[in-house]
């Protein structure tokens, strides 16, 4: 029967099983913080192989304070999650790798301290930074060479990381600043969900809740596309599907939006319902946000303005958008109104062109479709040219179906291909 020793310092709960040494338990962060400072204090050599790493809090100074120590320090950056300023401070460590592209999900925790004739090492859940240590559920296992089976365990211990510091790499500057602006990328996209375990800000638009309590976020590929296909407005999978691909025919080999025929215009635009022939058996090119009553808007696709064209040249016909890319769109679709008489730039007709050129990032965000689009991503607040990119396009980017892997064929490949502007179908209120 299992019997509940004495707690140590710095250590958690012990169960004694009989027969055998006690295995030392930790039992949460706390505990796991508490003994990792120990350790990082007593022993001489660190050897350590993480899934991740920031910095700020105690831990982390130790280990910082104490560089010459580190003997193997293997650190992954899978997600983007390790702390840019923390691989800035470690870059030119001789001792200190990093895991850029890993197979798979890079993701061992382990904490290896070594003195003369002496070792402990901890392993477990938590990830070296500050919810890891903190606020978290997190649990580990403490090892030393007093245990039955230290010989073996410590040899097996020190064969993984020995692999890991294989795998890993020297980061150069050049590595570390393009890793840095994707790490501020989806610090954006973790800030606006609420989650400001990194960056302290306060929670906004949905109130902090996780991205996991966000129904639309965690939807699956599978489900998502059930979605999609069983809208019943009296639009049709297949039409919006040709509506898609019509008008990406006109965008081919980065075709400007000047130089695309004005009935074309007008049909990205979704200004006009004027079909190819009498029969009007192509499809409605009012789906995916209508944008006939936008007065000074339809003057401008029927004028070819250029500053319309210059927006939409700002973003790529394909690969991946930038904030700044949208920025510079809204700077130049923004001129297009100046001057001109009656409704001036709106989120709908700016999203609408946004949509047709790359309906992989970009929602129409209209008036049929807001308010099922503002509660399903938990907006509370405005959402114009301002807000749009942090409040649906970071949320769209981070939501399970949006990361799923394309599909090969068929249907499914070109609901893929279109599957933020399809969010339309799931909240169109027709």
């Amino acid at each position: 029967m299992t019997t509940l020793g004495r707690a140590e310092p710095a250590r958690a709960r012990l169960f004694v099983h009989p027969g055998d040494s006690p295995i030392r338990i930790l039992a949460n962060s706390a505990e796991i913080d508490r003994t990792l400072r120990d350790l990082l204090k007593r022993y001489p050599r660190y050897s350590w192989a993480l899934a991740w790493a920031s910095q700020g809090f105690p831990a982390c100074d130790l280990l910082l304070r104490n560089t010459g120590r580190i003997e193997r320090l293997v650190v992954g950056t899978h997600f983007y999650q390790t702390d840019p300023d923390l691989i800035a401070r470690l870059l030119e460590h001789p001792r200190t790798r990093f895991v850029l592209n890993p197979s798979g999900v890079f993701h061992p925790k382990i904490y290896l301290f070594e003195g003369k004739n002496r070792w402990e090492c901890v392993i477990g859940s938590p990830n070296f930074t500050y919810g890891g240590l903190g606020g978290n559920d997190e649990v580990a296992t403490l090892l030393s060479d007093a245990d039955q089976g230290a010989a073996d365990a410590y040899r097996a211990v020190k064969a993984v990381i020995e692999q890991y510091w294989q795998r890993g790499s020297v980061m150069s500057a050049a590595d570390l600043e393009g890793y840095r602006q994707m790490w501020s990328a989806r610090l954006r996209v973790r800030a606006q969900l609420g989650d400001t375990s990194r960056t302290g800000a306060k929670p906004t638009g949905d109130g902090g809740r996780s991205p996991l309590e966000i129904p639309i976020l965690r939807l699956p590929w599978s489900e998502f596309v059930s979605r999609a296909r069983a809208e019943d407005t009296g639009h049709s999978i297949v039409g919006r599907l040709a509506v898609l691909d019509h008008v990406r025919t006109q965008f081919k080999g980065g075709t400007s939006f000047c130089d695309i025929d004005t009935v074309w215009r007008k049909r990205i635009a979704g200004t006009t319902y004027e079909r190819f022939d009498e029969a009007g058996d192509d499809p409605n090119w009012l789906w995916f946000g209508s944008m006939r009553g936008a007065g000074t808007f339809k003057s401008l696709v029927a004028d070819n303005s250029s500053h319309l064209s210059d927006a939409l040249d700002a973003i790529p016909s394909a690969g991946e958008v930038s904030r700044e890319q949208y920025e510079l769109f809204v700077h130049r679709f923004t001129k297009a109104f100046a001057g001109r008489p009656g409704g001036g730039p709106g989120i709908g007709t700016a999203s609408r062109l946004l949509a047709m050129k790359r309906p992989d990032y970009f929602v129409c965000l209209d008036s049929k479709n807001r308010a099922g689009l503002r509660k399903a991503f938990g907006i509370r607040g405005a959402c114009g040219l301002a807000e749009y990119w942090d409040s649906i396009v970071e949320r769209i980017r981070s939501a399970a179906w949006w990361l799923a892997d394309a599909p090969t064929a068929g249907e499914d490949a070109e609901i893929w291909k279109g599957r933020a502007a399809m969010l339309d179908a799931l909240y169109y209120e027709g």
